[in-house]
């Protein structure tokens, strides 16, 4: 019978462990994202390739272009085996969401098919929203990434 009563009071299955650990180190958490603020330019493409396949391969041709933002890094982190950590965890996903950021802004590989009513916000202050995960996002249709 113990088991049965964690379960209830713990609706997503994680103990509360991810909760505490999270909120317990908020310094090592912004140290682990800083460190990765920078990747070597292989990391990159591979990430990027990763979420561009995944986006094309996922996108259904007679309904509307594009795939959650959050969908996406939701699915490229549960293809991370190596992420052992809530660190490297929170670490991974600031990485793959400033990568999209610059498919979408720097390299026009990615376009965002629908924005949020108030995304009228200046530029920067989307990234820690986390809103901005609902945006729709889309392959744009002549972009070669060989």
């Amino acid at each position: 019978g113990g088991d049965g009563a964690d379960g209830a009071d713990d609706p997503d299955g994680r103990g509360g462990r991810d909760a505490k650990g999270a909120s317990a180190k908020p310094a090592s958490d912004l140290q682990g994202a800083r460190k990765a603020s920078t990747c070597t330019f292989e990391k990159f493409r591979k990430v990027a390739r990763s979420i561009i396949l995944y986006i094309r391969a996922h996108e259904v041709p007679s309904e509307r272009a594009g795939i959650r933002l959050g969908d996406v890094i939701e699915w490229y982190l549960n293809q991370q085996e190596e992420l052992d950590s809530l660190e490297a965890l929170a670490a991974e996903r600031s990485l793959v969401r400033r990568i999209i950021t610059r498919l979408i802004r720097t390299d026009h590989a990615l376009v965002v098919v629908s924005d949020l009513p108030d995304e009228t916000e200046p530029e920067g202050q989307d990234a820690d929203r986390p809103t901005g995960d609902d945006r729709i996002i889309t392959v744009r249709n002549d972009y070669d990434f060989e």
